[in-house]
């Protein structure tokens, strides 16, 4: 009995060791179906959308990227489907660095377990900064696969996830050109000139005057810059009134009329003006109690 119950043991023993080779046999036969293809919907969910996977996927290689899509039914035994990503990595030296350990850099794997209803996206230390950046992977999973796959569009939601990974790979690869700041103005330096029409004389002068005003006088390129202009012109008194307007809409510079609270004598006044931009220009100067001598000088600043 002791014999018989050591053989029945041994007996078992074999049998299930044939089992567990027939079985390993099995996965590894189907694991190496997982390992090369681009695409393998074990699933078969792809259908008619099959060359529209592809192409979507083509982009991403396109990028540099090594792209594994895979639909299975089952986990397969495995507890989620990170584990069973895991168990394919350890079974296809292509999913591997040349050393075997540890994911190869450049992989991209999306992955659906149609009947447990899992999903997965998986990348290589290369895409850290676009698929790793702000958690990218779980959120191509939760805004982009996983709508399209629990309405039972298992292509669609895979063309949607691979869409949106090479976008992200594709920013990282070619990120914006970051916005150039706007350079300040620069003065129009050694290519304008300036023609200065000659100014007129005083109109509407005031009736009682007995002063003679002597004309406005411009000055054009004070210190070798043709947007700078010089102005000056006469007073009978300190306090007489004056308004001088640059023509260019800047505020003008003006006084108002004091009368014969000052000496009596006639006095000069001299301004600079710098224009933003060239063009062509009019100052207007009026002059006395009343502003009733006009004088005007008009001008042109020019690019050569």
């Amino acid at each position: 009995m002791k014999r018989g119950g050591s053989l029945k043991k041994r007996t078992t023993a074999v049998i299930l060791a044939i089992l567990a080779i027939i079985f390993a046999g099995a996965y590894q036969v189907k694991a190496g179906d997982y390992c090369d293809a681009v695409i393998y919907d074990e699933s078969k969910v792809f259908g008619s959308k099959m060359a529209e996977v592809e192409a979507t996927a083509g982009k991403l290689i396109n990028l540099g990227a090594d792209v594994r899509v895979r639909t299975t039914k089952t986990l397969n035994g495995e507890a989620t489907i990170d584990a069973l990503e895991k168990r394919f990595e350890k079974t296809c030296p292509s999913w591997l660095t040349p050393d075997g350990r540890s994911r190869k850099n450049n992989l991209v794997v999306l992955m659906a377990a149609t009947d447990a209803k899992k999903s997965g996206v998986y990348y290589g230390a290369e895409w850290n900064r676009s698929l790793g950046s702000n958690s990218n992977w779980s959120r191509i999973r939760t805004d982009f696969m996983n709508p399209l796959f629990r309405d039972g569009d298992w292509a669609g939601g895979m063309i949607k996830g691979l869409n949106e990974s090479s976008r992200l790979v594709d920013l990282q690869i070619h990120p914006p050109a970051a916005p150039q700041p706007i350079a300040p103005q620069q003065p129009i330096i050694g290519t304008a000139t300036i023609v200065v029409s000659q100014a007129t004389g005083g109109t509407n002068p005031p009736p009682t005057s007995t002063y003679t005003y002597g004309p406005l006088s411009l000055t054009p390129s004070v210190g070798g810059n043709p947007q700078v202009i010089s102005v000056q012109f006469d007073l009978p008194t300190s306090c007489t009134g004056y308004r001088l307007s640059w023509g260019d809409g800047t505020t003008d510079q003006m006084q108002s009329d004091g009368g014969t609270q000052c000496a009596q004598t006639p006095a000069t006044r001299t301004f600079q003006h710098t224009y933003a931009n060239a063009g062509s220009f009019t100052v207007n100067l009026k002059r006395g109690a009343n502003l009733g001598q006009v004088d005007t000088a008009g001008f042109t600043i020019t690019s050569s």
